[in-house]
């Protein structure tokens, strides 16, 4: 039993949901207690440089589950890939069937999803959708960027300079024009969560 799209749950999860404006969600919220706030779960790339940071971005989706979840943590966070594979990047992995599948019903995969537990068989999730992309066994690395800019190509692993030549990665950013930078993340195995924009 859930119930979908509560402003107030996403407050307290730090973003507000998509639509909503913030008059709105205000007169919403004011009925709930204030809770303290998150811990930031939007993906870290690296220091600000020719890339930037990424912008936080709202929830794409927020539901409330009843259920048990983890036994031994009151937050969790995690990725469900396209084929329904969970990556748990915070927190057990017991416990999160629910969860994910709250959040499915919502949200088709892939997606990052943050969950917090405000009452012991209660919980708040929300989720973001994400890209994911297969790159090769041997790509290196768990954290790429990869930029063109007025023809000069740079390539940085796990935040150090690399020259090697990972066409996979550059082929992400093909239809961003002749400047752009290619951010991934690996989540597991040949699974990396990808971000191609222009400059």
């Amino acid at each position: 039993m859930h119930l979908s799209h509560l402003p107030e749950i996403a407050r307290l999860l730090g973003r507000a949901p998509r639509g909503r404006s913030p008059a709105a969600t205000a007169v919403a919220t004011a009925r709930v207690p204030a809770f303290a706030a998150p811990v930031d779960t939007t993906p870290h790339w690296g220091g600000a440089g020719v890339h930037g940071i990424p912008r936080a971005r709202d929830w794409d989706a927020v539901v409330v589950v009843e259920a048990a979840g983890p036994a031994a943590a009151d937050r969790v966070r995690f990725v469900v890939l396209a084929d329904g594979a969970v990556v748990v990047e915070e927190g057990p992995a017991d416990g999160l069937a629910p969860l994910v599948a709250a959040a499915s019903a919502e949200l088709a995969p892939p997606y990052r999803c943050e969950a917090v537990r405000r009452e012991p068989a209660l919980w708040a999730v929300a989720a973001t959708a994400i890209h994911v992309a297969t790159l090769p066994a041997d790509t290196p690395g768990r954290h790429i960027v990869f930029s063109v800019q007025e023809g000069e190509r740079l390539l940085r692993v796990d935040d150090l300079p690399d020259f090697a030549a990972l066409p996979a990665v550059e082929a992400l950013g093909a239809g961003c024009g002749a400047a752009f930078v290619v951010q991934a993340s690996r989540l597991a195995g040949t699974a990396w969560e990808v971000m191609a924009e222009s400059l």
